[in-house]
């Protein structure tokens, strides 16, 4: 990986100029940072199924470049991403200016990518969750489930054309989706805010962005991030309704978050499975609460 590093940045003109800064590495990811004669550049690495990275920052990068990291070389099957180095900190305590401008550059990005195919992208829309739901019905996920969970598990997966429906009708388009919009996957020097972490990018619903957000926000800025978003969609589609998509979006947030997690549980190594064996069952009753 970072001998590959290496050579494209010295095709790039931009040559290592010292040893290379392991800053992560843990079941899902490994990130180095890596000196070069042009500053740093950064060089990420994930398993197969969380590939979208280069391929997600291109989509938003043509219509919000100064949103994204900017990608300097991918390898073929889009598991290593070389990346230019996003000056600042990390936003983990966003202020309400920054909450805004983050929600508004990027619905507005969703807004001109809603309606492509977006291929490469997982198909995470919600017509299709009731043709992916099945891992969840398996016995090793719903069986430590008690019988009552069980059951309203069932219900609310023959629910889901139903609800997929109505979400639907809501008219808030589905859209490209990062994964894991936290401010924590935010930077910012002061003057440019950038996203970063794609890798879990997908073709989705939007209110699943806000729900993840609010996850982490709560307190005071958890309202006016809603009324920020909420106010962003309808004047980019007039006559939709975020509101009632994001109560719809709910339980199928969780659902995907459990999927999610079991994808991961599924492809990582039995040593490091301890870190998320609760997490399906635990997205699932969300779900269920939520429903």
């Amino acid at each position: 990986m970072l001998d590959w590093a290496a050579g494209e940045l010295q095709t790039l003109g931009r040559p290592v100029t010292g040893a290379p800064v392991q800053v992560k590495s843990w079941n899902l990811s490994c990130l180095y940072r890596l000196p070069t004669a042009a500053g740093p550049a950064w060089i990420k690495c994930t398993p197969p199924f969380l590939a979208s990275e280069a391929l997600a920052i291109g989509y938003v990068a043509e219509h919000a470049a100064d949103l994204v990291p900017e990608v300097l070389a991918t390898t073929a099957d889009g598991a290593c991403v070389l990346m230019a180095d996003v000056p600042g900190t990390d936003c983990w305590k966003p202020d309400a200016a920054t909450v805004r401008e983050i929600l508004r550059r990027y619905v507005a990005a969703q807004v001109a990518l809603a309606g492509d195919e977006l291929p490469g992208l997982p198909d995470h829309r919600v017509s299709t969750l009731a043709d992916r739901v099945d891992r969840l019905l398996a016995p090793d996920v719903a069986g430590v489930l008690d019988p009552a969970e069980r059951d309203a598990l069932f219900r609310l997966v023959e629910d889901l054309p139903r609800r997929a429906a109505a979400i639907a009708a809501a008219g808030v388009p589905e859209t490209l989706v990062h994964g894991d919009l936290h401010p924590g996957n935010w930077r910012s020097d002061g003057r440019r805010r950038v996203v970063v972490d794609w890798c879990e990018t997908t073709h989705s619903h939007p209110a699943r962005n806000l729900l993840r957000l609010t996850e982490w926000l709560r307190g005071p800025l958890a309202a006016p991030a809603t009324e920020c978003w909420v106010a962003e969609w309808r004047a980019a589609v007039p006559g939709c309704d975020p509101d009632m998509a994001v109560e719809l979006v709910r339980p199928v947030q969780h659902l995907e978050a459990a999927l999610t997690y079991q994808t991961f549980l599924d492809g990582i190594e039995p040593a490091e499975r301890r870190y998320h064996e609760g997490d399906p069952p635990d997205e699932i009753r969300l779900a269920l609460a939520s429903s």
